[in-house]
């Protein structure tokens, strides 16, 4: 008997998602088209195969489940893993990365949401005006960049005045209280050529007060890995000074 093929299959049954016909077969040929850093189901009984499964991170967020009404930017989405998730719950989401969506899986992702979900191509300096969110999710991208004080500042401009980021990043302790970034010459973190810094705890408390943000709540520690949230208000002087004003209202502390 010839093999029946497999029935169609609606996206995920979610809020915010909406049914596409597409087999499971035809839903595991594009995922196997793009190489993928998340590790996710992206459909019924299809798991990307990534190395990294970012739902611990989800979790560590504690965003609402009820996201009607906010509006969140993903910065450093990759293959839009907590961007779907947001806009599951209501959220208007914003995605932006450096690599374009087709050439890291976010249009595959879009494609089996069966929703589009606003994406910019950009890196985070070069970031256009989009408006202000409540919510900034910089996640695993600060330690890439060569100016880190200049992109928690592109965050702040990002975030509305009582708006929460939160930022995931790579730290090292090196034994003292002192706020401290080491530098990776070339690609000796890794072997990757895009990872700059490892700054320590002090060192991000430090640059999110200088630029505009109080930190709140525990910092999540784990291995190599840290998650600090902070609320924005008025920035400090230095801030002011270095970085044009976003608004009157930005009035140096």
């Amino acid at each position: 008997m010839d093999k029946q093929p497999a029935l169609a299959k609606p996206a995920p049954g979610y809020e915010g998602g909406a049914q596409i016909e597409m087999t499971e077969d035809e839903a595991r040929a594009l995922v196997a088209s793009r190489a993928w850093h998340h590790r996710f189901e992206i459909f019924p009984g299809v798991v990307t195969p990534g190395r990294y499964d970012p739902q611990f991170l989800l979790d560590k967020l504690a965003l609402p489940d009820d996201l009607n009404g906010a509006r969140v930017i993903d910065i450093g989405t990759s293959n839009g893993f907590f961007a779907r998730e947001l806009h599951k719950r209501g959220a208007d989401v914003h995605a932006v990365d450096y690599r374009d969506k087709t050439a890291t899986g976010f249009a595959i992702m879009e494609q089996l949401y069966g929703q589009p979900i606003p994406f910019t191509h950009a890196n985070i300096y070069d970031i256009p005006d989009l408006g202000v969110f409540d919510y900034a999710l910089c996640l695993g991208v600060i330690y890439h960049v060569p100016d880190i004080a200049r992109a928690i500042d592109v965050l702040y401009k990002l975030t509305r005045p009582g708006g929460v980021v939160f930022i995931e990043s790579y730290f090292e302790e090196f034994g003292v209280e002192l706020p401290l970034a080491r530098y990776f010459a070339a690609d000796t973190l890794g072997g990757d050529p895009t990872n700059f810094w490892a700054p320590n705890i002090a060192c991000i408390r430090a640059l999110l007060d200088d630029a505009g943000f109080s930190v709140t709540g525990e910092i999540d520690r784990w291995g190599d890995r840290c998650l600090v949230r902070g609320e924005s208000r008025a920035r400090s002087k230095k801030f002011a000074i270095a970085y044009k004003a976003r608004t009157p209202q930005d009035t140096p502390r």
